[in-house]
């Protein structure tokens, strides 16, 4: 519980601070699971190389 207080906190900062192109997202993406695939969604199963990307993929996505 502990771990979302924080990344809901680290999330309400990023938008707070302008969110996408304005905010640095470091602080929330070092929250997250280095398995973490933001980028998939409702659909086909990704590659196991796109999964392994995680918190860089999604830092990348900014």
């Amino acid at each position: 519980m502990v771990v979302m207080e924080r990344f809901y906190a680290a999330e309400a900062a990023y938008v707070a601070a302008g969110g996408h192109g304005r905010a640095d997202y470091a602080p929330v993406a070092a929250l997250l699971d280095p398995a973490t695939d933001g980028r998939a969604g409702c659909g086909p199963a990704r590659s196991a190389r796109a999964r392994r990307r995680g918190q860089r993929s999604l830092e990348a996505a900014r």
